[in-house]
């Protein structure tokens, strides 16, 4: 169950990088919260009441509903919708993000070899994860409101 949620986690990550509407990616960070959420409930075995009030706090409350919720809602008042000039298509974009998560999991492979307790699943998605976030920050230039009047 855990990798398939690991690999859940992978594809918004895809999904975010070929997207151009703000609220799509403001959608992937919600359902990412949840799959934390659901990993760490998976993994953490026995949990004490303090720390199950404190992940459903932080990982529920904040990473999938509010945080989400407050980023929507800035987005509507603003009123700017999507990304007008990516510097990359957005097939162009799929396929360096692609590049970049295939050498995440070279790399995690190769921690096997290394000898440390690493599992290759988690490090590849989150370090690919961390890199693509790079990428879409640094490839994002320019976003669109939808009155004319601007």
């Amino acid at each position: 169950m855990t990798h398939i949620l690991i690999i859940l986690f992978g594809v918004t990550m895809l999904l975010v990088s070929t997207s151009s509407r703000i609220e799509a990616y403001i959608k992937a960070l919600g359902v990412q919260g949840f799959i934390l959420f659901l990993l760490v409930m998976i993994e953490s075995g026995r949990l004490t009441a303090a720390n199950l009030a404190f992940l459903v706090a932080e990982t529920l409350a904040f990473k999938t509903v509010l945080i989400p919720w407050f980023l929507t809602r800035i987005v509507r008042r603003s009123g700017v919708h999507r990304d007008v000039e990516p510097s990359i298509p957005n097939f162009y974009s799929l396929v360096i993000t692609s590049a970049i998560f295939a050498f995440g999991f070279y790399l995690s492979y190769g921690s096997i070899q290394a000898g440390s307790g690493v599992k290759p699943l988690y490090f590849g998605i989150s370090f690919s994860a961390m890199i693509t976030g790079l990428f879409i920050i640094m490839t994002r230039k320019r976003s669109s409101r939808t009155s004319w009047a601007t």
